[in-house]
């Protein structure tokens, strides 16, 4: 199952990334566990567990912020962006080609870095705009509290 995952991921970036030690794939979802817990031949869900590195969405491996920043050095297309346009990107806005600070490399996707070299997410260059496709602001939009019953 891993290797499918790695698979699905280099040939969507280009490149092979870098898979933790305990990584282990769970329906549509990659997670990192524990050691102890890897070892185990008795699973209890991941999600209550391990730490979410992708998901499957329609096919395509789609990365959270924690796997883009472990593999970031691979990534040949990189745009960076100032503050208040990473803000922005961050709430899942699109960006205009003008407003990147800088851009190395030339493809469809971009790993997106703010000026601290902090991973902000994903991005895809179409018609002279960056259109998000993960962000870390993800995370605040799917995991939200009020769908917890106590």
């Amino acid at each position: 199952m891993i290797d499918k995952f790695v698979k699905g991921f280099e040939t969507r970036f280009g490149f092979k990334p870098n898979m933790p030690e305990h990584a282990i794939v769970d329906g549509f979802k990659a997670f990192e566990v524990s050691k102890e817990l890897y070892d185990k031949s008795f699973r209890i869900k991941p999600l209550s567990e391990g730490l979410l590195l992708a998901t499957n969405r329609g096919g395509m491996v789609m990365p959270t912020q924690y796997f883009l920043s472990l593999n970031k050095d691979g990534f040949k297309n990189k745009i960076i962006l100032d503050e208040k346009v990473s803000f922005l990107f961050t709430c899942g806005r699109r960006i205009l080609k003008k407003s990147a600070l800088r851009m190395t490399g030339r493809g469809p996707l971009y790993l997106v870095l703010n000026t601290r070299d902090e991973v902000l997410g994903l991005a895809q260059f179409k018609e002279k705009e960056y259109s998000n496709l993960v962000n870390i602001g993800e995370y605040f939009k799917e995991n939200r509290m009020d769908a917890v019953d106590f």
